[in-house]
């Protein structure tokens, strides 16, 4: 799995070296995540898929363990790669800058969070309009 994780640092850095695809790049990921995180539905189901793969891959500890260590040394890797980092820090900043994405970002993490959100009273629980009050 080194090789790969090494293969695939190299390409990111070439690709960020390119200005034409850092520009496409960056709107693609923008538009994708505004768009999803506009997405009610889209997030809720993301939410619940993500913790229900969380519970079944915490029961199974080779699993666990073999995660564990894949993600403990891409993120070691990661810190540890000042070229890397000042693309990350330029990606967060773009991003930041940007009101659209953030207000999206936003108003969906809210959505997803209030339990009782875009849920409306059933026909049971209104008031009943003939009771004077």
């Amino acid at each position: 799995h080194d090789a790969a994780i090494r293969t695939i640092n190299k390409a990111l850095k070439k690709a960020a070296e390119n200005e034409e695809f850092q520009e496409t790049f960056f709107d693609v990921i923008k538009r994708a995540f505004v768009g999803a995180l506009n997405n009610e539905s889209f997030i809720s189901e993301c939410m619940n898929s993500g913790v229900a793969a969380m519970v079944r891959a915490s029961q199974d500890e080779v699993l666990r363990q073999n995660m564990l260590s894949v993600v403990t040394q891409a993120v070691s890797d990661a810190l540890n790669d000042d070229e890397f980092l000042d693309q990350i820090k330029s990606v967060i900043k773009t991003c930041l800058e940007d009101e659209d994405f953030f207000k999206s970002g936003a108003r969906g993490i809210m959505k997803a969070a209030n339990p009782f959100g875009g849920r409306k009273k059933s026909d049971s629980e209104k008031p009943d309009s003939s009771i004077k009050q």
